[in-house]
């Protein structure tokens, strides 16, 4: 069984609210409400005791998760002043208490709880674009693990922030109301077809475009839609007004994934130094994952969840051969291939990302692999080839006894 590895520095990325200014500013000034955001953190601090606890939901789960210096913080924060004035006190509260890394405050255009038009078509798409590019990007080229911390900010995005977690296998944090104590989601990745929800990468595309559309005209768009399908891909939608439909947060994901680059693939000097002593199925295998592993689209409905190492495992299906991957933004990096499933589970536990020097990776072309899938299909072909003449040569030599047998009667 997989153990679970040391925890990592993380990159906690926390949503926001009001409750470090005891809620939204009510006929302040924007300076008047900074104002008291900094009169009450005094008050707090004076008071004593478990004050990071009082003070703010933010403070009080991330003192529960035990932020530290090896750490940093993403503040994201609704598109309004109250939202911007409470992200940035937090910012520098953080900062001077917890002394992390770095500690960053981010806008998220659109998230706004009193337009729920435009939190719907702008918010949310700019939240799951935002997310994505913190945790592809931002987390993983500075080699940190991306924690999502769901206690803050307005009810409405808690939703989002935990698809997120669930469709990128992230532990999602918060704190329930009641316990007052932090709860962890475990990673809990969802499986889609998306080869299959591909199809709707025009429609996808024409709805971003327009914003809104009607439902039937965005179906049409999917080619070779049957009836018995629709249901599949109206998880892409949701209803607007009357029968005009926008992108769901599904649809909005699977947006952001077709819109995304293939990536560039390297492949660290063990794999390469793996690949000459495997054969058969097993090197095709690995070969086609090598090639494939550079589509954002087959890296979402390949990913496989396991506990112990903070290398992305890919797994091509049921099957025992794995890829385990540092991905970074367009860059991919495969550090370890494994065709025996008792081999991956007992090396690969305790394999991290710092562990790994990206100087010792070389860059994997298309053309190499095909180049690979050519020898082989020489290889295939020559097996069959001394077959056929071994079968010939045992038809000879049968013919031959046959006529020495009847030259003796």
């Amino acid at each position: 069984m997989a153990t679970t590895a040391a925890p990592g520095p993380r990159l906690i990325i926390c949503s926001t609210g009001t409750s470090i200014a005891g809620g939204p500013a009510r006929g302040q000034s924007a300076a008047e409400f900074r104002d008291a955001i900094r009169a009450r953190i005094n008050k707090e601090r004076d008071a004593g005791g478990n004050w990071l606890e009082r003070v703010s939901a933010e403070t009080n789960s991330l003192r529960q998760m035990n932020l530290g210096p090896a750490d940093s913080v993403a503040l994201l924060h609704t598109d309004t002043e109250d939202g911007a004035a409470c992200a940035q006190a937090l910012a520098e509260l953080i900062g001077a208490e917890f002394q992390p890394t770095r500690v960053e405050v981010v806008l998220i255009s659109g998230l706004d709880a009193k337009d729920p038009q435009a939190f719907r078509q702008t918010g949310v798409p700019n939240l799951l674009a935002r997310l994505r590019r913190l945790c592809e990007r931002d987390a993983a080229e500075r080699g940190l693990k991306p924690v999502i911390n769901a206690t803050g900010g307005f009810k409405s995005s808690v939703p989002y922030l935990t698809l997120f977690g669930m469709m990128q296998g992230l532990d999602v944090t918060y704190i329930h109301e009641l316990a007052k104590a932090l709860i962890t989601l475990p990673p809990a990745p969802v499986g889609f077809d998306y080869e299959r929800l591909a199809r709707a990468r025009e429609a996808l595309a024409e709805l971003q475009r327009r914003e809104y559309m009607p439902r039937d005209e965005f179906l049409r768009l999917i080619p070779s839609l049957s009836w018995e399908q629709r249901p599949y891909f109206e998880s892409l939608i949701e209803p607007l007004d009357g029968d005009l439909v926008i992108p769901s947060a599904f649809g909005a994901w699977l947006q952001e994934l077709l819109a995304a680059s293939q990536a560039t693939v390297f492949v660290h000097a063990d794999v390469r130094s793996l690949l000459p002593g495997l054969s058969g199925d097993k090197a095709q295998q690995i070969e086609q994952m090598l090639l494939r592993v550079s589509d954002p689209l087959w890296r979402q409905s390949k990913r496989h969840s396991f506990t112990g190492t903070d290398l992305v495992v890919f797994k091509p299906g049921n099957t025992a051969e794995r890829i385990a991957c540092i991905v970074r933004a367009e860059k991919i990096y495969v550090c370890a291939a494994y065709v025996d499933h008792d081999r991956y589970e007992r090396d690969l536990p305790g394999l991290r990302q710092a562990d790994y020097d990206l100087r010792q990776f070389l860059p994997w072309s298309a053309d190499e692999a095909r180049q690979k899938a050519y020898l082989y299909d020489i290889d295939a072909r020559a097996d069959v080839e001394k077959a056929n003449r071994e079968i010939k040569q045992a038809e000879s030599e049968m013919v031959r006894m046959m006529e020495r047998e009847q030259s003796l009667q």
